[in-house]
């Protein structure tokens, strides 16, 4: 009898594998080798060769429809999930994997299931808040300067400069004293309060023509604290100059 239990040797392995070679096992054959398999893990050490003797291969057509019929109606675990998105975790996809996906999946229709899946992940981005400090930060890293779309060189528009400069922040201060911070609409006290302009700040910087920031410190109609009132913000959202020049001329 021949004892199954002892490991063979290089020797051996190699002589099998060189009599196997060009050989293409029945589908009898297939099955059984799954059904002995099923269940069993390989060790790290027969996971490294199989992926190094796997390098360089170029799949063809045939084998990813046969691997693809092979998995279909299996049911992943969430572990399995989660690492082969972790494996495909910073891989691009090239212009013609793209293209072949696209082509795959012209014409077709998600079911509703598949529908109440992908409007379920969407609702939990939105619903995702940064509460650590630390991504926060991240996030503002990733945007400054000229990482971000809007960059324009460093350059700042002249109303930027103006809404920046100190006088601006002294006119808004007035306005918020002499109101005795509250919303001149709805009578809120403190909280969140803007300064509004009552003949907006735009239409002012328009027909006065403002082109540099000594113009504009000079402009007597852009400081005027009787142009000004405190409004809460929901009260400010509601007023027609709410959002710029643009929006004043549209209504009109």
């Amino acid at each position: 009898m021949i004892n199954m239990s002892k490991t063979l040797s290089e020797e051996h392995k190699i002589k099998i594998s060189n009599s196997l070679k060009g050989k293409t096992p029945t589908e009898e054959t297939k099955i059984k080798i799954a059904n002995s398999l099923r269940g069993k893990k390989h060790p790290e050490e027969v996971k490294i060769k199989i992926s190094n003797s796997l390098k360089g291969i170029k799949h063809t057509k045939e084998s990813y429809i046969q691997a693809g019929n092979a998995l279909r109606g299996i049911k992943l675990t969430e572990e399995t999930k989660q690492k082969m998105s972790k494996a495909r975790r910073g891989i691009k996809l090239s212009d013609e994997t793209k293209r072949r996906i696209g082509e795959a999946f012209k014409g077709k229709k998600h079911t509703e299931e598949r529908k109440m899946k992908m409007r379920g992940k969407k609702r939990i981005r939105k619903t995702i808040r940064i509460t650590s400090e630390v991504e926060r930060q991240s996030m503002r890293d990733r945007m400054k300067g000229d990482k971000n779309p809007r960059w324009q060189g460093g350059k700042v528009s002249l109303k930027g400069l103006i809404r920046k400069h100190y006088k601006y922040r002294q006119w808004r201060s007035d306005v918020y004293t002499r109101d005795n911070f509250t919303c001149q609409i709805c009578g809120q006290h403190s909280g969140k309060l803007n300064a509004d302009h009552i003949k907006s700040f735009s239409k002012i910087f328009h027909e006065n023509n403002l082109t540099t920031i000594e113009e504009a410190l000079i402009c007597e109609e852009l400081w005027n604290i009787n142009n000004g009132r405190t409004l809460c913000h929901q009260c400010h959202r509601e007023t027609v100059t709410y959002g710029g020049y643009s929006r004043i001329k549209s209504c009109n």
